[in-house]
């Protein structure tokens, strides 16, 4: 795989990480696409984590102030976020220590699990939305989101898409929903981050395919698109087009599934 083909990710990472149609998932059916024989499920999974961790520098500089409201005043709701993100805790670590997440990088899985999260999305732009917020959120509404944030390990499985979607239902409305979702990626992903690090450090991961500054480029491009993506995700939730995403993941999954097959 060349810088070029880094820089491409990159890009798709930013677009799909915060708008609901599966960053991991494209991440997956892209590499596919290019058949680049010469990196191994590890140098994959290296690659992604990189790249996440740049989207996960956009969620931090969008949401600064309010992160620093949740640490200085509002503890309700980051007990909240704690809770909703064990399952994805209890869930990810064991399959990351165990390297069964590597058999999930597959693009029959990711292709399958798009056309899942398109059919979840139909469901979100349906749900009712009540006009609560994430104040007023229960213990039991958080757990409810962490689950599905538990699910979106797959790759194709949209992590905004299905936790969004889990916070309407739950009555939420959609931009407190799409609030809550976008911190409660914070600790996912530099949970993910730091499994994979312990990995390098450890020598099990097989090295990297790039050098650290191309890694930190990639970074950095995802960063920045990933700004201007969730930006333009939560303009789309305050006009009522969540489901508009279905018509994205559906024929793409479809088309990609049979490709694959």
């Amino acid at each position: 795989m060349e810088f070029f083909d880094l820089l491409l990710l990159a890009v798709v990472q930013g677009v799909t990480e915060f708008l609901p149609v599966s960053s991991s998932g494209h991440l997956v059916i892209l590499g596919s696409l290019l058949d680049d024989d010469s990196m191994t499920g590890h140098q994959m999974a290296g690659v992604t984590i990189a790249l996440h961790v740049g989207t996960l520098l956009s969620i931090v500089v969008f949401y600064f102030r309010e992160l620093i409201r949740l640490v200085g005043r509002d503890r309700r709701q980051l007990g909240l976020l704690l809770l909703a993100s064990l399952p994805a805790a209890a869930v990810g670590i064991p399959l990351k220590l165990l390297h069964w997440d590597e058999r999930l990088h597959d693009a029959r899985v990711a292709s399958a699990s798009l056309i899942v999260t398109g059919l979840v999305l139909l469901v979100g732009g349906r749900a009712s939305r009540r006009q609560s917020t994430a104040t007023e959120m229960s213990a039991a509404t958080a757990a409810w989101i962490g689950l599905a944030q538990a699910l979106a390990i797959v790759p194709g499985l949209s992590r905004s898409g299905l936790t969004i979607t889990a916070a309407i239902i739950g009555g939420v409305a959609s931009r407190e929903a799409a609030r809550f979702s976008f911190l409660l990626a914070i600790p996912a992903i530099a949970g993910a981050g730091l499994l994979q690090l312990m990995e390098l450090s450890s020598g099990k991961a097989g090295g990297s395919a790039f050098d650290a500054w191309q890694l930190c480029v990639g970074a950095a491009v995802a960063a920045a698109v990933g700004w201007l993506s969730l930006s333009g995700l939560l303009l789309m939730l305050g006009r009522g087009r969540f489901a508009w995403f279905a018509v994205w993941c559906l024929p793409v999954g479809t088309l990609m599934l049979i490709r694959s097959l």
